[in-house]
């Protein structure tokens, strides 16, 4: 099944192509931008019903879907940016597993140079935040996460990316599961050209970890952990939470200042994170 991310899914050539797409049995719509119906499925949006595609505002977000194929079908000024962004994606997933091993085996000192914020708190122990030439922010990555400065970046989507081992598969059950560096058992969807025991890197975006306030039964996301709130910044219009986990390790959530009050949330407060298989990549 070849995965699609389409930009421009709602204009009259895009929708078109989204509705053909949606059509093929080979082919899978995993994400479609379109600024103004951000947030929609894509079929409501083009008058579509059943199709259930995410819309995202920008390319950022939605290549990290994870895809094979990406479309574009914007203006010409647009399609440039979202180009780029998709490039950057597809080298990110190459190069990214190869610098967490120079950082971590041969401990060598490495100037890294990125435009995503996930990626600086995967690899980096000191960040410098660059505006027009001019350095507007200095320190450690987590502590600049609520920074004015990187309040347009913050917006584009946060990733958490976890170091990994696979430890099994699962095909009838559709599942691989993984074990992170800091002990935590993850499950995601199956990959069996992952060999058991391979290295690899779990991407999850902030914006897909869900937040309650206690256990969730009856839950049909495979991973739920528990764990306690160590920090909680503004960012935008959005607030992060940064976690730890009871089994090892930290994860970002975002969620809205709406949330945020109806949880009663603060630092130190208890909570459960919980993540479907389909929202984790393997890079």
């Amino acid at each position: 099944m070849t995965r699609v991310v389409l930009a421009g899914a709602t204009g009259w050539a895009g929708s078109a192509l989204a509705r053909a797409i949606a059509g093929q049995v080979d082919l899978a719509l995993v994400a479609a931008v379109a600024r103004r119906a951000a947030g929609r499925p894509l079929g409501e949006a083009i008058g579509a019903p059943g199709l259930e595609t995410p819309v995202f505002a920008t390319a950022s977000e939605a290549l990290a879907a994870g895809c094979d194929v990406f479309v574009e079908y914007t203006k010409p000024d647009t399609a440039k940016a979202n180009i780029l962004a998709a490039l950057d994606a597809g080298l990110k997933e190459r190069v990214l597993p190869w610098l967490r091993r120079v950082r971590d085996e041969w401990d060598v000192p490495c100037l890294h140079v990125t435009h995503s914020v996930g990626e600086a708190l995967s690899v980096a122990g000191h960040a410098l935040v660059l505006r027009a030439g001019r350095v507007v922010a200095a320190g450690d990555p987590r502590a600049l996460l609520g920074a004015p400065a990187l309040e347009e970046e913050t917006r584009e989507g946060i990733e958490n990316l976890l170091t990994a081992r696979v430890e099994a598969h699962d095909e009838e059950g559709g599942i691989t599961y993984a074990r992170t560096a800091d002990g935590l058992d993850v499950a995601v969807t199956l990959a069996a050209a992952r060999p058991v025991g391979s290295a690899v890197t779990l991407a999850i975006r902030a914006e897909d970890v869900l937040v309650a306030s206690g256990p969730l039964p009856g839950l049909s996301a495979r991973n739920a952990c528990a764990g306690r709130v160590l920090a909680i910044e503004r960012t935008g219009t959005d607030v992060l939470l940064r976690c730890s986990l009871d089994a090892g390790g930290e994860l970002l959530a975002r969620i809205t200042p709406a949330a945020l009050l109806a949880l009663g949330l603060g630092v130190g407060r208890a909570v459960v994170l919980a993540v479907k298989s389909h929202s984790i990549r393997l890079l």
